[in-house]
C-alpha cells in the first residue's frame, strides 16, 4: 500500500536517471508516453519500461598484492505488458526510440487487437530518502582503494602473529533506474552500494583455520575508516583463532543456540521464501492459504523492511515504481500476509508491498525479499543459554562456552541470546527453488555471536555488492535480504 504522506520522487534522482539513461537517446517524457500508449493499441491491463544503468568495480588483494580487478558498465531497458495472469517481455541494450518500438510491438502481442486506456507520463510517484545519490566508484581514486585493501591487510597481520595468509576484497556499484508506468506515473532512484570483505588464514601446531568479516551498505567509500577496518580485522582474526580452539561437533538432533547475523540464512531460506506472493498465489509454498492461521511460536513475529536507512537491502522505490514499506509477514505467530509485486497483488486481489524485484532491465519483476527480519524476543539471554541442551547429555553451560550451532558450527556467544527450539526442516524442492516448511519454530531474542569454529560446510560472504539477495542482515536481529 502506497503511504500518501511521502513526497515525490527527488528531482535531483529524476535529472540524474534522465542524464544517464534518456538523454544520452535523446528521448524524453513524450517519447516514453507514446511507447507506452502503442502497447494498450491491444488489450492489456498496464504495461512499463524500466530503464537501467550500472556501473561495477571490484578489486582483490592477496599475499600483499592486488591480484585481479574488474569494472563493468551495463545499460539497457526492459518493457512488459500484462494481461491478467500473462506477461510480455522484451527488453534491449540500446536505448534509442527505434528500439523501444520495436521492443513494445512485440510485447504487446500478448493482448487482442483493441485499444486500452493508458495515461501520458505527467505524475512523479512517491518515494523513500534512505541513502544519498552518491557515486561510491568514482568517490576515491584508484590509488586510495588499493591503500584502503592494504591497511587492512596490515590491520589483521597486526592483530596476531598466527595470521599467515590475509585476503580482501571491495566492491562497488552505482546504479540509477527510471521506470515508466503506464498510469501517468513516473519514478527514478540512484543506488549506491559498497562491500569489505576480509578472510585470513591462521595457523598454530599445524593446524589451520579461517575467519572472516565485512559489511557494507548504501553509501560511498568514505564509510570504511580506519576504526571500520580496524573492527573487520578484529573479527576475523579473533574468529580464526576461535576456530583454533574448536572441537570438532558431535552429530544428532539437539538445541541450538543462534546469533543475529549469518543464522540469518535459516530465515531467509526456510521462511523467507515462502512468504513471496508468486509462491503463495501458485499453492506451491507451505504457507499458502494459511493467511490468518498460527504458522510459528507465540513470540514469533517476521518482518520484511524496506526502509531502514543505508542497508543494503533497502530501496527507496522498487523495480516497479512503488515506495518500499515495512511489512509484518508473521506477528506473534500468526500469519499476516505475503511480500507482493504490483502483478501477483492484482491476482490476489491485495496491495502491492514494494517488493516487486529485478535481477536486470533483461528481467521480470518478481516479489522477492528486502530486509527479511526476525524481531527480538522476551527470552532472558542467560536462561535462553541456560536450557539449552544438547544430546547426549552435552550441555551449553554459561558464558563464555562454545555453544552448539546448526550444520557442526560453533561460536562464542558473548551479549544477548536467543533459545531455538529443537526445530526441524523439511525441505521441499519447487521448480529450480528449494523450501521448507518450519514444523517447530524458532523462538527468538537479541543475540550477539563471537566467531564461529570449525564447520563442516562453510558459506563465504559474497564479494560483489549487489549480495544474494541476499544481505546476511547485520544488527541485533536475525536477518536476512535478497536482492
Amino acid at each position: 500500500m502506497t503511504d500518501l504522506s511521502l513526497p515525490g520522487v527527488a528531482p535531483p534522482l529524476v535529472a540524474e536517471a534522465r542524464r544517464l539513461l534518456l538523454e544520452p537517446a535523446g528521448l524524453d517524457d513524450g517519447h516514453l508516453s507514446r511507447v507506452l500508449a502503442s502497447i494498450h493499441t491491444h488489450e492489456v491491463d498496464f504495461a512499463d519500461l524500466y530503464f537501467q544503468y550500472s556501473r561495477m568495480e571490484s578489486w582483490s588483494l592477496e599475499e600483499g598484492i592486488v591480484k585481479s580487478g574488474s569494472f563493468s558498465i551495463d545499460r539497457g531497458v526492459g518493457i512488459r505488458a500484462v494481461h491478467r495472469d500473462k506477461q510480455a517481455f522484451a527488453y534491449s541494450d540500446d536505448i534509442g526510440l527505434a528500439a523501444l518500438d520495436e521492443a513494445a510491438h512485440a510485447a504487446r502481442a500478448i493482448g487482442r487487437q483493441g485499444q486500452t486506456s493508458h495515461a501520458a507520463i505527467a505524475r512523479v510517484g512517491a518515494a523513500r530518502a534512505l541513502y544519498l545519490p552518491q557515486d561510491p566508484v568514482n568517490s576515491i581514486s584508484e590509488d586510495a582503494k588499493v591503500s584502503l585493501l592494504e591497511r587492512l591487510e596490515r590491520m589483521a597481520r597486526d592483530r596476531d602473529g598466527r595470521v599467515t595468509q590475509v585476503m580482501a576484497s571491495l566492491a562497488g556499484e552505482y546504479e540509477a533506474v527510471l521506470i515508466a508506468r503506464s498510469d501517468g506515473f513516473m519514478a527514478a532512484d540512484v543506488r549506491p552500494l559498497v562491500r569489505v570483505s576480509l578472510s585470513v588464514i591462521v595457523e598454530e601446531n599445524g593446524r589451520r583455520e579461517q575467519g572472516s568479516a565485512g559489511g557494507g551498505g548504501r553509501f560511498d567509500y568514505g564509510y570504511f575508516d580506519d576504526a571500520v577496518l580496524e573492527r573487520y580485522a578484529a573479527l576475523a582474526v579473533d574468529q580464526g583463532l576461535l576456530n583454533l580452539r574448536a572441537r570438532e561437533a558431535p552429530a544428532g538432533t539437539m538445541t541450538v543456540v543462534l546469533g543475529h547475523g549469518w543464522p540469518g540464512i535459516l530465515l531467509h531460506e526456510a521462511i523467507g521464501h515462502g512468504l513471496e506472493g508468486d509462491f503463495n498465489r501458485k499453492g506451491t509454498s507451505a504457507f499458502s492459504g494459511r493467511v490468518g492461521q498460527r504458522v510459528a511460536a507465540k513470540g514469533i513475529t517476521v518482518v520484511d523492511d524496506g526502509t531502514i536507512a543505508q542497508r543494503r537491502g533497502s530501496l527507496n522505490v522498487d523495480d516497479e515504481g512503488n515506495p518500499t514499506q515495512r511489512t509484518v509477514l508473521i506477528e506473534d505467530g500468526i500469519l499476516n500476509g505475503y511480500m507482493q509485486d504490483r502483478l501477483n497483488a492484482a491476482l490476489m486481489d491485495v496491495a502491492p508491498t514494494g517488493n516487486g524485484r529485478r535481477e536486470s532491465f533483461a528481467s521480470l519483476p518478481m516479489p522477492r525479499m528486502t530486509n527479511t527480519i526476525m524481531l527480538a524476543g522476551e527470552h532472558d539471554p542467560d536462561d535462553a543459554v541456560g536450557r539449552a541442551v544438547v544430546h547426549r547429555e552435552t550441555r551449553v553451560r554459561a558464558l563464555p562456552e562454545l555453544v552448539q550451532q546448526p550444520g557442526g558450527r560453533r561460536g562464542h556467544v558473548h551479549r544477548h541470546h536467543v533459545e531455538a527450539r529443537r526445530h526441524h526442516l523439511v525441505h521441499r524442492r519447487v521448480g529450480q527453488r528449494e523450501h521448507a516448511e518450519q514444523h517447530v519454530a524458532l523462538r527468538g531474542a537479541q543475540v550477539g555471536l563471537e566467531g564461529t569454529a570449525r564447520r563442516h560446510e562453510r558459506v563465504e560472504p559474497p564479494v560483489y555488492p549487489r549480495e544474494q539477495p541476499e544481505q546476511r542482515g547485520e544488527g541485533p536481529e536475525h536477518a536476512a535480504r535478497e536482492r
